[in-house]
């Protein structure tokens, strides 16, 4: 007999949140630990790729925010009290 599959949780808030917390600190890290490393600073296509790395990451932060935050905003105005 074949296993149910368990249907998958609806991203919300929180699940939001988290992502866009996770982005946050690993674009920081890649600012840190790799852009700054000594030896990416001295590859021209490890610093590029480095670059590319936070770019991607960076952009992948602001389009969770934007759902993010259009998402509470909608959460207000359904009941007038702002979301947490």
């Amino acid at each position: 007999m074949p296993k149910k599959k368990k249907p998958k949780p609806t991203p919300d808030a929180f699940h939001r949140h988290e992502a866009l917390h996770m982005a946050s600190v690993i674009f920081g890290l890649v600012d840190r630990e790799l852009i700054e490393a000594e030896a990416v600073k001295a590859n021209e296509e490890w610093s590029r790729q480095a670059k590319d790395i936070y770019k991607r990451l960076f952009d992948l932060y602001n389009a969770i925010g934007l759902v993010h935050l259009n998402s509470e905003q909608s959460d207000d105005d359904r009941d007038g009290t702002p979301s947490v």
